[in-house]
């Protein structure tokens, strides 16, 4: 899992580091059973402005009560994410760090749901100032039962990885492409490299003699509508050789609003093959739904990471 890769390497680099793990379900995780609708689903239907200001306002006790009233305890269910808990929960062991969770035991559902909700913005995907406070606050809690104390110690790096990404500041300089558009959005905020209809293609390269994973990271959703899908084709830049192929199929239930109109912007990372030393030319093709009205398919960054990780990282 790329999280334990990630947490094997800072643990590596920083030895001493108190690591903390958050571990929060979001609305989305609480399903009403008579309509299997979620919590998110119904907190857009009682939420129908669709001005971005009103949607990034925090989601109230009162607003909840409104939500829940004329339920029973049996109608919801807490449908825990397990992949991902697992994930963390693995991660979280393996480095010796610490999880933070705001699940709170020995509550009902309902409880659970005034608990949790309340820590969200209306869109139900970010915290709200509340809910930052409090994880910052519980954070302090256990820096101070744990005693924890400050150390300089660092390593060095044990593996080479290679990350580029202009989402935020749009520059894409040392990457060599198809002339791809970058453009920008969000108030300027935002930015990535446009797949054309007809395709188009970026080069990266390895420059160490291992074998290296090689991602590419994009838009998954959006406010305005669906982005398209793409072919992912890599081949040697150099002999034109065949590498790998796979698809990048941007979530389109990713949002918790059935509406369009209402989601949020996210990027995604995918896993699109591995690549040894030399230059690799990966070209992406749209797969269009004819049915659907949807964007061009944004690149927000590439990364190429060692594909030897694990328990030999940090040996304790």
């Amino acid at each position: 899992a790329m999280l334990l890769d990630l947490a094997l390497r800072v643990r590596q680099r920083f030895p001493d580091a108190f690591i903390i793990f958050l571990a929060a379900p979001i609305p989305q995780n609480f399903v009403h059973l008579p309509t299997q609708e979620s919590l998110a689903i119904r907190m857009s239907r009682y939420f129908n402005n669709t001005i971005i200001g009103e949607i990034f306002s925090s989601i109230t006790v009162d607003f909840i009560n409104e939500i829940l009233d004329g339920t029973e305890e049996e109608d919801w269910e807490f449908q825990l994410p397990l992949e991902q808990f697992n994930n963390v929960h693995e991660a979280t062991l393996k480095v010796g760090g610490y999880l933070w969770t705001p699940i709170k035991k020995g509550i009902s559902t309902k409880e659970q749901i005034r608990n949790i909700g309340s820590l969200f913005f209306r869109d139900g995907s970010h915290f709200n100032v509340g809910g930052h406070n409090r994880i910052a606050s519980e954070i302090r809690q256990m820096l101070v039962l744990n005693n924890v104390q400050r150390s300089d110690r660092v390593n060095e790096w044990a593996y080479h990885d290679d990350c580029d990404t202009w989402y935020q500041d749009g520059h894409a300089d040392k990457l060599k492409h198809s002339e791809m558009k970058m453009i920008d959005w969000a108030g300027k905020q935002k930015h990535g490299l446009i797949v054309s209809d007809e395709g188009s293609w970026f080069e990266v390269t390895n420059p160490t003699p291992n074998q290296m994973m090689l991602y590419v990271y994009y838009m998954a959703t959006a406010p305005e509508q669906e982005y398209v899908a793409v072919k992912v084709t890599v081949t040697n830049a150099e002999t034109s050789k065949f590498e790998c192929e796979d698809q990048i199929i941007p979530l389109v239930s990713h949002s918790i609003f059935p509406d369009k109109n209402r989601r949020v912007h996210v990027v995604e990372g995918k896993h699109v093959g591995y690549v040894g030393n030399g230059t690799f030319r990966v070209a992406l093709k749209p797969i269009k739904n004819p049915n659907e009205e949807q964007q061009p398919f944004r690149v927000t960054g590439i990364a190429l990471t060692e594909t030897k990780g694990g328990n030999e990282l940090w040996l304790g």
